[in-house]
């Protein structure tokens, strides 16, 4: 933009005569529109602050800016910096800018270029907690929390009965710093264990609710059944210590040449179903008899204890009874 002179010059004839006069020379100066350009941006945390920049290209500072959702700036100088603290994500752009020789752009103007938005993260929200798991030793159990919220991290950690601790991958444990927490291989000392998780974001943490884990067993027999032996008519009992969860007990009897089948409750029997089976008037039928019983839990396949036998002694009968005698004094020998 070049400044222009200007004067006036008057002129007269008067009497045929020309006569003429000048004024004095003025300068008009055009000052051209001032170029802005606005940047920034960032992602920050609630209460946070970021900063803006304007740099104005063309124009006589002190300006004056109006920026959408911030308000106007007066007295600024190019590239100073312009502090935000939006409560929520928003976006920046130059309204208006004003030169010191009150040249002015307004909005939609190709003087005014640029945006600049500033993201505030959202704090860390628990939307859902792990729940109580079960499962049979060494089977696998997940346990999940769901959170809202930007950028999180998450650690979980475990009560193993003296309070809560930060699990790190390794052992059983797999993915201690995610939303999802593994377990393979739980083993019966976890019973009881409880899991929650903390999730982080902004300096911010919030706790999961806590979940409880527990363990099944398999049947483990203790102590086996073992062999009786009883008079015709008297009782016995095979009896049979075992551990595990939700254990069921099924006596089973083989007679001679047969298989086994299932005790049943009646006469000879009692308790078929329990840990300890009790015969009563035990005939001579059940000599030689071959018991066992099947133990059955919440995990794991059926359990077969040993055999244990059952002798049934039958007492000798008299087929000869002796009869009495009489002999002389002195006499001798007398045989029965």
């Amino acid at each position: 933009f070049a400044d222009t002179y200007y004067k006036r010059v008057l002129t007269s004839i008067h009497n045929g005569v020309l006569c003429s006069a000048e004024s004095n020379v003025i300068k008009v100066t055009i000052n051209p529109l001032p170029l802005a350009v606005l940047s920034g941006g960032e992602t920050i945390c609630p209460s946070g602050t970021s900063i803006l920049k304007v740099e104005m290209m063309v124009g006589t500072g002190p300006f004056e800016l109006n920026i959408e959702n911030h308000g106007t700036v007066t007295g600024y100088v190019s590239n100073a910096d312009i502090i935000v603290s939006p409560v929520v994500t928003t976006t920046y752009k130059l309204l208006s800018v004003k030169d010191a020789n009150g040249c002015e752009v307004l909005t939609g103007s190709p003087n005014l270029i640029g945006t600049a938005t500033v993201t505030v993260r959202a704090l860390p929200v628990i939307t859902s907690s792990p729940v109580n798991k079960t499962a049979c030793e060494f089977g696998i159990v997940t346990y999940t929390v769901a959170a809202s919220g930007n950028d999180l991290t998450y650690q979980w950690k475990v009560d193993e009965g003296s309070g809560f601790t930060n699990l790190a991958d390794g052992g059983v444990y797999f993915g201690v710093n995610t939303p999802t927490l593994s377990i393979f291989g739980a083993t019966r000392t976890m019973n009881g264990f409880i899991f929650q998780a903390d999730v982080t974001g902004c300096s911010t943490t919030v706790t999961s609710g806590s979940a409880t884990l527990t363990v099944n067993t398999p049947p483990q027999i203790d102590t086996q059944p073992s062999d009786s032996t009883i008079c015709i008519n008297d009782g016995a009992t095979f009896s049979v210590a075992a551990q595990g969860t939700a254990l069921t007990y099924k006596w089973q009897v083989k007679q001679g040449a047969g298989s086994f089948t299932d005790v049943v409750n009646g006469v000879n029997y009692s308790g078929a179903t329990l840990p300890v089976l009790t015969v009563t008037d035990a005939p001579a039928s059940f000599n030689n008899s071959i018991y066992r019983v099947i133990i059955t839990g919440t995990c794991g396949a059926p359990l077969y204890s040993n055999f244990a036998m059952l002798r049934v002694n039958i007492p000798p009968t008299v087929v000869q009874n002796p009869v009495s005698k009489a002999i002389c004094d002195g006499g001798g020998p007398v045989v029965f």
